[in-house]
């Protein structure tokens, strides 16, 4: 288990790399197997997701599943407000992203009650509405390293906060705890 939130962020990011990994050979390799694959690109996070927050084994099935349908809904509501609406890309991804941080809060928050509080859902929210901004160049430019870096970076970001969020109060060295 990682102790710190660079660990944290960097298996976060592993995950993002692997997510896009997966969007670039479906893309590329698997044209005609259809877009059904395109459902699965959210498995790493999910998976990483459910071994770090989720303490029981007998919800990990629900939360992976969870997750992924979230990422698919984020992902979905993104590409239709740039491909159906007049609005900006920015907002566009924005929504994507707090639609992907908000879900994916809620589905762990099944197995770690703690990351269901106010504070948690708005914070993740705006979290993953704000990471999702750099899609917008990625849908701008379609370039496979802007899209690698955009995943990395809400992957780790997002799951950062969350690891942050659901993790006991740490007390300094030498400081007497609040009680």
């Amino acid at each position: 288990m990682p102790r710190n939130p660079i660990q944290v962020a960097a298996l976060f990011a592993l995950s993002g790399a692997a997510s896009f990994g997966l969007v670039w050979a479906w893309d590329s390799l698997f044209y005609y197997a259809g877009s059904w694959v395109f459902n699965l690109d959210g498995i790493f996070f999910s998976v990483m997701a459910a071994y770090l927050f989720v303490p029981s084994r007998k919800l990990w099935g629900i939360v992976i599943l969870l997750v992924d349908v979230v990422w698919i809904a984020s992902a979905q509501s993104a590409a239709y407000l740039v491909a159906n609406t007049h609005s900006n890309d920015y907002f566009s991804m924005a929504v994507g992203g707090a639609v992907g941080g908000l879900g994916v809060t809620l589905s762990v928050g099944l197995g770690s009650h703690r990351l269901l509080s106010l504070r948690s859902l708005a914070l993740v929210t705006v979290v993953g509405s704000l990471a999702a901004l750099p899609f917008t160049w990625w849908v701008r430019r379609d370039s496979k390293l802007s899209g690698f870096a955009c995943f990395v970076v809400w992957q780790a970001m997002v799951g950062t906060t969350l690891w942050v969020r659901n993790s006991p109060i740490r007390e300094l060295p030498g400081t007497a705890p609040n009680r």
